[in-house]
């Protein structure tokens, strides 16, 4: 496989795990807001149940106090049965009351619960494809690793063999041009600055991968704060 069809190959698992993450992303978007979406709405029926049942308190209530307010209540044992049923008209407001507040309590934990399952569930699902991403990205560094140490391998091997050429043949260095007969002229020199240049597209390939990898991490840590 030659360096570019390997590039190739690394810029298509790119674009299809970015696809893939990005399809996990809205699918992880859409599910929390159907939950909290049913969450508020079953809140809301239950306020709405609530206020029902407070606006019938409050009937009952105006309707007694119009009859005790009245010319022909006479008697305390009338009035003591009128405020005996004023009592239970307050507690039973006091019970609609405290039902509602447990009831949205109880929404809103169950709520909690399902949004850290859901970003429980949506980290885990998304470091496993940040870490295969990361996996496969290195293989093909891995070869792009070794097609260099092939391309350096058979660049010694050229200029080895032409200096050797030029040995045998005991030509005169003056006929090159002026920059091959620069290089020809010393030997060592040579040989250390095809290892410069090998060791400098090494350099290359690792910084790229360490920046691929670093911005996979980063990207997938900064996401988990935000959602956090």
């Amino acid at each position: 496989m030659q360096t570019q069809e390997i590039t190739q190959g690394l810029f298509e698992l790119g674009q299809e795990q970015l696809a893939l993450r990005e399809e996990e992303i809205r699918q992880y978007t859409s599910t929390v807001n159907i939950t909290k979406a049913n969450s508020y709405n079953e809140s809301r029926k239950q306020v709405e149940q609530f206020l029902v049942e407070k606006e019938t308190v409050a009937i009952d209530t105006r309707a007694l106090l119009d009859i005790v307010e009245s010319p022909a209540v006479v008697g305390e044992e009338q009035l003591a049965e009128y405020a005996n049923s004023m009592k239970m008209l307050e507690f039973k407001f006091q019970d609609i009351s405290q039902e509602l507040w447990t009831l949205l309590m109880r929404n809103e934990m169950i709520l909690s619960e399902q949004l850290e399952e859901l970003i429980s569930t949506f980290e885990r699902n998304l470091r496993d494809m940040v870490n295969n991403f990361v996996e496969s990205a290195q293989s093909y560094f891995t070869q792009i690793r070794e097609q260099e140490n092939i391309y350096s391998e058979l660049i010694k091997d050229h200029v080895v063999r032409y200096q050797n050429h030029l040995t045998i043949r005991n030509e005169d260095l003056s006929a090159l041009p002026p920059l091959l007969k620069t290089i020809m002229a010393d030997k060592e020199a040579v040989v250390t600055a095809l290892q410069t240049s090998h060791d400098q597209h090494f350099l290359v390939i690792d910084t790229r991968e360490d920046q691929l990898i670093n911005r996979i991490r980063d990207w997938y840590s900064d996401l988990c704060a935000k959602i956090e």
